[in-house]
């Protein structure tokens, strides 16, 4: 898989585990090659996704990585615990006052409860990293999950509400707007 690849952001893993997932679930054999790249083996290495298909590999150093990790809907407590052991605790992530932690806290939560409700989702995947040498420090993280998509679940609200449908980016811009909800 990795064979020609010269760079990937470590947070793109939960996209690629869900692919992988994804592939196997529809019947493919897989295996992942070592990365000929030091940079790649290091990023998919730091963040635990090579642990994640093989057990036996050893992470190296993680203190500014948050950890591949794949949830099912049922994981909310553990997901929360996640988030404060990968990137609350980390001693590379800012110092906050525990008003502004419960605030990224909630947001980051609100992502996965919104992909367990609305996407119908089997599986969240999420990982990370927090670069504290960029200026300013910048936190990259994913969350993926491989259900319905905001636009299909918008455009099937409209339907239903015998409205006509909209493009996938005025989709997205309504279900963001205050006050606005597929729900019944």
């Amino acid at each position: 898989v990795f064979d020609r690849c010269v760079h990937i952001d470590a947070n793109l893993s939960a996209m690629l585990g869900s692919l992988l997932d994804d592939l196997k679930v529809k019947g493919y054999n897989l295996w992942l090659t070592h990365p000929k790249s030091d940079k790649v083996r290091d990023n998919l290495s730091r963040n635990n996704f090579f642990s994640a298909f093989n057990p036996d590999y050893i992470a190296e150093d993680t203190e500014n990585f948050i950890e591949y990790k794949k949830f099912s809907p049922e994981d909310s407590e553990t997901f929360k615990s996640y988030i404060e052991s990968q990137l609350m605790q980390k001693q590379r992530f800012p110092a906050h006052t525990k008003r502004a932690g419960s605030l990224i806290q909630e947001s980051i939560m609100e992502i996965f409860v919104n992909a367990v409700c609305h996407g119908e989702c089997s599986y969240v995947y999420s990982c990370g990293e927090y670069d504290d040498t960029k200026t300013p420090p910048c936190l990259d993280m994913t969350i993926v999950d491989r259900g319905h998509t905001i636009p299909s679940k918008v455009n099937d609200f409209f339907v239903r509400k015998s409205l006509r449908p909209v493009d996938p980016c005025e989709a997205i811009r309504w279900a963001l707007r205050e006050g606005t909800t597929t729900k019944s």
